[in-house]
């Protein structure tokens, strides 16, 4: 008689973010032997450097500019400031509040094995991690995604920023161009213009957010022009970039015309990659450049491998990341899959849940664009919980 294929854990998790931490939980509480594999932080982007700084800087500013705002009701507003690394300090304090931070005992202390260091597929049931061979029965590949950085004339030799550095700096910049409109580059925008950055809000597209509703583009440009100084930049492309000193020089084309603005610094925040560069086709794996292609139970061409999050699809947002992890968790330990639910409705709403206008969304004339699901978010941004 044949004998089974003995291996180090019964799944494999690659990733810790909001694609594998909750399936690894839900299998090592199963009683699976599991192991999570992390490049990075542990815990992943939105409580590292996404989401949850994101939202305790959004909220810090909320607060300044309600009282910067205050002068009609009779409160005197003459002196309100702020102190740049006290907030910095804050948002530290809110990520350490979620516990998944960076946490690496999180995994340990429910008996799941940790591993720091890339991923790479030496066979359908073997990776590497730091020259060290682990394998297993089945995987989970929730990797997640990468901002893409454009090929753009002289952006080799510029510094510049992406959504994971630009809230590491010292202090706001004087200027900032941002390449790029979608909703993390968009609420970035609305935070340093907040902090007196003078804001370029560019998109070759034409118009911002054009994942949105053209109503919900059109209210926020209207607003970012009118209440924030902003240079809103559609249908425009970036042609070089060029260090100037301590500036940057940003070339762009709108209207067949080129312009050349100098700015403190740069963020991309554009587009996003799937992070596939794990030898998947070791594995039997099949992906593209949209990401890992799955099926509705999110299995992957390789019947023991799933994947989840936004290395399937890059920018899910988060509660969707969260609850397929759930469903790979169920597909992993049993034959019966599956499916994930596709019809979850996606909105965008104020932070008092009222119904989208102008004067709820912009209070004092701050734009606040939530997801369902993120009153979490917002609880541990506020300092609620």
């Amino acid at each position: 008689m044949a004998q089974k294929p003995t291996f180090d854990y019964d799944i494999i998790i690659i990733g810790s973010g909001a694609g594998g931490s909750p399936a690894a939980s839900i299998a090592a509480r199963a009683g699976k032997s599991v192991a999570v594999i992390e490049k990075g932080e542990f815990g992943g982007e939105s409580p590292n450097w996404g989401e949850i700084p994101v939202g305790a800087m959004l909220h810090a500013a909320h607060i300044y500019d309600t009282a910067k705002q205050s002068a009609a009701f009779g409160l005197r507003t003459a002196t309100v400031g702020y102190n740049y690394p006290s907030l910095l300090s804050w948002r530290d304090t809110t990520i350490k509040r979620t516990g998944a931070a960076g946490n690496r005992r999180y995994y340990e202390k429910q008996g799941i094995s940790a591993f720091s260091g890339a991923a790479h597929f030496l066979s359908p049931n073997e990776i590497s991690v730091n020259r060290r061979h682990l394998s297993a029965r089945k995987f989970l590949i929730a990797t997640g995604s990468e901002w893409l950085i454009p090929e753009i004339p002289g952006i080799a030799d510029t510094p510049y920023h992406t959504p994971r550095t630009i809230l590491n700096t010292t202090r706001p910049p004087k200027s900032l161009f941002i390449i790029g409109s979608g909703s993390t580059a968009t609420e970035l925008a609305c935070l340093m213009s907040i902090f007196g950055t003078k804001v370029y809000l560019s998109d070759p597209a034409s118009r911002i957010l054009p994942e949105y509703d053209s109503d919900v583009s059109e209210l926020l440009s209207d607003q970012f022009q009118k209440h924030r100084g902003m240079t809103i930049l559609t249908q425009t492309k970036v042609v070089a970039l060029q260090k100037d000193g301590m500036y940057k020089r940003v070339t762009y084309s709108r209207s067949g015309t080129e312009r050349t603005v100098k700015v403190d610094e740069v963020l991309i925040a554009d587009d996003r990659a799937p992070a596939t560069d794990l030898g998947l086709e070791n594995a039997g794996v099949k992906y593209n450049s949209h990401g890992v292609v799955v099926d509705a139970h999110l299995q992957t061409s390789a019947r023991h491998i799933f994947a989840a999050g936004s290395c399937v699809h890059p920018g899910t947002p988060t509660h969707e990341i969260l609850m397929q992890s759930r469903v790979a968790a169920l597909n992993l330990m049993h034959n019966k899959f599956t499916a994930v639910d596709t019809h979850l409705p996606l909105q965008v709403t104020p932070t008092n849940s009222q119904p989208l206008t102008p004067t709820c969304l912009f209070r004092s004339h701050v734009p606040i664009l939530e997801l369902p699901g993120s009153a979490c978010r917002r609880m541990t941004a506020s300092g609620e919980t």
